[in-house]
């Protein structure tokens, strides 16, 4: 992927947005983009049109990765037509799902998905699998550990979003930190649960980077669902699951807690 995004003109000072819920999509180009020596500019995926471009042009973000899931790419392309995005790399969300999911979803089509071969601005848009299509090897730019990683968007409560340059430096610490923290033997096989958005600092840190750095199995829920969390903590057993005091009290409270295999 990275070679893939350097051909793209992704370099030192080019900022990259990632529109994505927890996948593996978003794990390869957050770290695809900061190997080709670009930025990552993290989007919550719920965000509105108008949202989401306040955000590029104040971030200056180029290109966007997301999903052909039409929930997603509805909100890239007036983006696209409008010039304030440049491009768009559209991934194959079928692609992320077990074979016999991907049968179930061409069958049942629950799940909508955006047509990019009608759409006007296809010329704009690279699919996931053209992008792909290299052989991987490429000269590495030299990153310096000031230079920013990520440009991390605050929730806007207290007024405009505001971006928080976050240095390499920064996010290895930070994540050297957590490892400290959190104290895991070595010889551990621990699996972390996603729930938490990964393009939320929080989860950025405690589930992606710190599960990676430590070895982790990571297990990515794309949204929250309270049902589904107690049935993969049954089945899967995760030893690790960050989270906020919400997130406890629900699955504490959720009626049938007897019911589930802690």
């Amino acid at each position: 992927a990275a070679k893939g995004l350097t051909a793209l003109g992704v370099r030192a000072g080019v900022r990259v947005g990632l529109l994505l819920p927890n996948s593996p999509t978003y794990l390869i180009y957050y770290f695809a983009i900061l190997k080709a020596g670009g930025t990552v500019v993290n989007f919550n995926p719920l965000y509105s049109v108008e949202e989401i471009a306040f955000q590029i042009t104040d971030s200056r973000t180029a290109i966007m990765v997301t999903l052909d899931l039409e929930l997603l790419f509805k909100k890239v392309e007036p983006l696209l037509a409008d010039g304030t995005l440049e491009r768009a790399v559209v991934g194959d969300f079928a692609s992320l799902l077990p074979k016999l999911k991907q049968i179930g979803l061409k069958l049942t089509r629950r799940v909508r998905r955006a047509k990019l071969g009608r759409s006007r601005q296809r010329r704009r848009i690279v699919c996931e699998h053209d992008l792909l299509a290299n052989d991987g090897l490429f000269r590495r730019p030299m990153v310096q550990p000031e230079a920013v990683a990520v440009l991390q968007y605050t929730g806007g409560t207290t007024g405009t979003p505001k971006g928080a340059m976050l240095s390499h430096a920064n996010i290895f610490i930070n994540t050297s930190q957590v490892r400290m923290w959190g104290q895991r033997p070595s010889a551990a096989r621990d699996r972390v649960l996603g729930v938490l958005p990964l393009f939320h600092v929080f989860a950025m840190t405690t589930v992606m980077t710190f599960g990676i750095a430590s070895g982790m199995e990571l297990i990515l829920m794309p949204k929250f669902e309270l049902g589904q969390t107690l049935k993969l903590i049954g089945t899967l057993r995760p030893t690790v699951m960050p989270g906020v005091p919400t997130l406890f009290q629900a699955l504490l409270h959720h009626r049938n807690i007897e019911h589930f295999d802690p």
